[in-house]
C-alpha cells in the first residue's frame, strides 16, 4: 500500500528523487478510491502498490546491504513500525468509535473480529478463510476490509528482510556475486507464487484474492526491476512510449476487466507490467512524457499522503453508506468523501506520519521502536477489550428478553394475498422484540452439516431428514436453494417420510449453459453437470430448486434453468420450482435495528419486487413436467414486502431468508408440494410450526 511519504528509499541508488512513483502512487490512491465511492468495483491499483512498494524496499535493502555488509533488522523494521503503525492504529481506533456510535449491533461481532486481525496485519488471511463461506462472503463489508492490501504487505515486509539476508549470507559463502543469488532466489519465488496464483485463482479464486502466496509474485516484479534498472538503458523515445503504456493501462485496468473476480493469476499482470513501464520509463527530460504529470508538484504531495488517503476513504465510504442505507449515496456525498478523506490524509501526515516517522525514537536504540509500536497498538486493544465487553453484554441481555415462541408465529400470521391478520396485528403490537435480534440474525441460517468450500466439481450427496423416508426430494442449486432446508427438515422431523438429498453449493445455482450471476463461481459448470449425473442416478421423487433469479430489480427465469429442467423432463424426473425470495438490494436486518420494523424505510413496494405475472407463468404449457411453486405471498401483502412478519425478521440481510422464518413457512411448502405432485399431507405437520 501507499507509505505515508514511506520510503525515503524512492531514490534511485544514485540518490537521484523519483517524483514520478509518488505520482503513480497519487493516482492509484485516487483510483482506489473512485472506484470504491462510485462504481462499486476494484481498480486493480492495489497490485501497482505492491509493485512499487517492493521496488522501493528493495532499493533501500539494496544500499543497506552494500553499505554495511548485512541486512540490519532491528533498524529496518522498525523504520517501518515509526512510519506506518501510527496513521493506521488511528484510523482502527476512529473505526471503534465511530461503530460504537452508528453500527448496528448486527455487525458488531464481525467487526470487532476484523479491527483486532487488521491490528496485527492479519485481514488479509481472515478474509481469505471467510471467502470460503458464501454467507460470510455476502455480509455487510467491513469498514476495515481494504486492511487486506496492508496486511498483505506487512507480511511481506517482514519475510523480504529475511529473504534478502539469507541471499545475501549464500553469496558471501559461496562467493558468487550478490545480485546473482538474488536474481536466482526471486525468479524462483516469483515462477512458484505466479504458477501457485494462476491454479488456486482458477479452482478457488476468492480464497486466492487475499493470499499472500498467490501474490508474492508480484513484489518478486517489483524487486528485480530494482535490482536491474541501474543497468537498463532505454531509448528517450522508447521511454516515453513506456510510460504512457503504462499509465493508460492503470487507468483501464479496472474499467476493463473485474477485478474482484478473476484476480490475481495471470490477470494481474496487467497492471503489475505497468507499474513495471511507468517505473523502467522514470524521468525522460521529454515534454511529452507522462513523467511532466506525474512529477508535477500536485500529484507530487498527493503521492505523499497517499497513505492516508487508503487508509481514510474506505472507513468514510462505509459509515457513509449505512447512513444513507437502503439508498445509494449521491454524488455530492462521494465528493465529500473524497475530499475528506484527502484532508484527514494530509492531517494524518503532517501531525501523526510526520512527526513520528521523523522523531528520535530509537535513534540510537532501534529495537525500542518495537516498544514504541506496542504503545500505539494499545488503545487499539484496550478499545477492542471494551468493545467485546459491550458486545457480551448486549447478547446476554438480548438472550434473556427473547418471550416465548407463541409470540413468533412468523408466515402463520399470514393470510395469502391480503394484509396481515387482525390477530398477527396484534402480535406485532405487543411489546417483544423482533426474533431472531441483531446479536443473533447473522448466525439464523440453513443447516450447516452440507455446507462445502468454492472448489469442489464433483457434487456428494448429503442426506438430511428420514433416511428411510418414501419420499426423496433432492434440493439442488445455490444457497437460495439450501436456504429452504430448515423447511423441510421440519417436515421431516413430524410423522411425513420425507428423505432429503442436499446437493447444493452456495455461489452455484442448477443450470446448464452460461453463467447467470457475476458472482458465480468458475467451478461452477463442472458442479452442475455432476449435479445433473448424481440426480438421474439417485432418480428421486422431485427435484426442488428455484424458478427465478434478480438481476438489478428485476426478476426473470435465466435460460440455463430452462435447459436443466428439459434435460431433467427428457430423463423423467420431476422439478418443483419455487419462485425466488423478494431481493431487497440493502441490509435488512441492520435498517430494522437502525429504524424500527414499521418504518417505511425497511419497505419495499410489492409492484417493485415482484412481477405481474410471474415469469413462469408462460412456461406452464411448455415444460408439464415441471411443477411452479409461489409463496411470495408469505413474503408480501397486497400493497408492501415488510422486513418483519409475525414478528420474525425474514431477511438476515439483503435476499438471504432467516432460517427462523423459513421454518415458518414449513406447512405451507408442505401442502404446496402436496398439491403440485400429489405427496400425502401429515395432519400434523400441516398444522404446526
Amino acid at each position: 500500500m501507499p507509505q505515508s511519504r514511506a520510503e525515503k528509499e524512492k531514490k534511485e541508488p544514485s540518490g537521484k528523487f523519483r517524483p514520478e512513483i509518488e505520482g503513480v502512487r497519487a493516482i492509484a490512491s485516487l483510483l482506489v478510491a473512485v472506484f470504491h465511492i462510485w462504481m462499486h468495483r476494484v481498480s486493480g491499483a492495489v497490485d501497482v502498490f505492491f509493485v512499487v512498494s517492493a521496488f522501493l524496499i528493495t532499493t533501500g535493502l539494496s544500499g543497506q546491504i552494500a553499505r554495511t555488509g548485512r541486512v540490519q533488522f532491528a533498524v529496518f523494521w522498525g523504520g517501518l513500525i515509526k512510519r506506518l503503525l501510527p496513521a493506521a492504529l488511528l484510523v482502527l481506533c476512529a473505526v471503534i468509535i465511530t461503530s460504537l456510535v452508528l453500527m448496528p449491533k448486527s455487525r458488531w461481532k464481525d467487526t470487532i473480529e476484523q479491527v483486532g486481525a487488521a491490528a496485527i496485519y492479519l485481514e488479509n488471511w481472515l478474509l481469505a478463510y471467510r471467502s470460503v463461506d458464501y454467507l460470510a462472503r455476502h455480509e455487510a463489508v467491513s469498514p476495515v476490509q481494504h486492511f487486506w492490501a496492508l496486511s498483505v504487505q506487512g507480511q511481506f515486509y517482514v519475510l523480504w528482510p529475511l529473504l534478502f539476508a539469507f541471499g545475501a549470507t549464500i553469496a558471501r559463502r559461496w562467493e558468487v556475486a550478490r545480485r546473482a543469488v538474488l536474481t536466482a532466489l526471486l525468479v524462483v519465488l516469483f515462477a512458484a507464487s505466479l504458477a501457485f496464483s494462476i491454479h488456486l485463482t482458477a479452482v478457488n479464486q476468492p480464497f486466492a484474492y487475499f493470499h499472500t502466496l498467490a501474490r508474492a509474485w508480484e513484489f518478486s516484479i517489483g524487486a528485480l526491476l530494482a535490482l536491474y534498472l541501474p543497468s537498463i538503458r532505454l531509448p528517450a523515445t522508447l521511454r516515453v512510449l513506456m510510460g504512457w503504456i503504462g499509465v493508460l493501462a492503470i487507468l483501464s485496468c479496472g474499467v476493463v476487466m473485474q477485478v474482484s473476480r478473476v484476480f490475481p493469476g495471470y490477470a494481474a499482470l496487467w497492471p503489475t507490467l505497468a507499474a513495471v513501464l511507468i517505473i523502467t520509463a522514470g524521468t525522460t527530460g521529454s515534454r511529452w512524457g507522462v513523467d511532466r504529470i506525474l512529477g508535477s508538484r500536485p500529484l507530487v504531495y498527493v503521492g505523499g499522503i497517499s497513505y492516508g488517503i487508503y487508509l481514510w476513504h474506505f472507513p468514510i465510504l462505509t459509515f457513509c453508506q449505512l447512513v444513507a442505507e437502503p439508498h445509494d449515496i449521491t454524488v455530492v456525498t462521494g465528493i465529500a468523501i473524497l475530499v475528506s478523506s484527502i484532508a484527514l490524509a494530509a492531517l494524518t501526515q503532517r501531525f501523526i506520519e510526520g512527526p513520528a516517522r521523523y522523531s528520535r525514537i530509537a535513534e540510537h536504540a532501534p529495537a525500542r521502536a518495537f516498544a514504541f509500536g506496542a504503545a500505539c497498538l494499545a488503545p487499539v486493544g484496550l478499545g477492542l477489550l471494551l468493545w467485546t465487553g459491550l458486545y457480551f453484554h448486549a447478547r446476554d441481555t438480548a438472550l434473556k428478553r427473547v418471550d416465548g415462541l407463541a409470540a413468533y408465529p412468523g408466515a402463520a400470521a399470514v393470510i395469502p394475498g391480503a394484509a396481515l391478520t387482525e390477530e398477527a396485528r396484534a402480535i406485532a403490537a405487543s411489546k417483544v422484540d423482533v426474533f431472531p435480534g441483531p446479536l443473533s440474525v447473522n448466525n439464523d441460517r440453513d443447516m450447516l452439516d452440507c455446507k462445502l468450500d468454492a472448489s469442489p466439481t464433483v457434487a456428494t450427496p448429503c442426506v438430511l431428514g428420514d433416511r428411510d423416508g418414501t419420499f426423496t426430494v433432492a434440493v439442488v442449486g445455490g444457497s437460495h436453494s439450501s436456504q429452504w432446508l430448515p423447511a423441510l427438515e421440519t417436515i421431516a422431523a413430524g410423522p411425513a417420510s420425507l428423505r432429503i438429498i442436499a446437493l447444493t453449493k452456495s455461489d452455484c445455482p442448477f443450470h446448464l449453459g452460461k453463467s447467470v450471476s457475476d458472482t458465480e463461481l468458475d467451478s461452477c459448470g463442472a458442479w452442475n453437470n455432476s449435479v445433473m449425473e448424481q440426480v438421474v442416478r439417485l432418480r428421486p421423487d422431485i427435484v426442488l430448486m428455484t424458478s427465478t433469479r434478480y438481476d438489478n430489480g428485476d426478476e426473470y427465469v435465466p435460460e440455463g434453468y430452462i435447459a436443466a429442467w428439459r434435460r431433467l423432463g427428457e430423463a423423467g424426473i420431476e422439478v418443483v420450482a419455487l419462485r425466488d425470495n423478494p431481493d431487497f438490494e440493502f441490509d435488512v436486518s441492520a435498517c430494522v435495528e437502525l429504524h424500527g420494523a414499521d418504518d417505511p424505510l425497511c419497505s419495499l413496494p410489492r409492484a417493485r419486487m415482484l412481477e405481474t405475472p410471474s415469469p413462469v407463468e408462460a412456461l406452464r404449457p411448455l415444460l408439464t413436467h415441471v411443477r411452479f411453486i409461489d409463496l411470495s405471498d408469505y413474503f408480501c401483502d397486497r400493497t408492501t414486502c415488510p422486513p418483519v412478519i409475525g414478528n420474525v425478521l425474514v431477511y438476515r440481510h439483503k435476499n438471504h431468508v432467516t432460517a427462523t422464518y423459513v421454518r415458518s413457512l414449513a406447512p405451507m411448502l408442505y401442502r404446496a408440494i402436496q398439491a403440485a405432485v400429489g405427496v400425502s399431507v401429515t395432519p400434523a405437520v400441516a398444522r404446526g410450526n
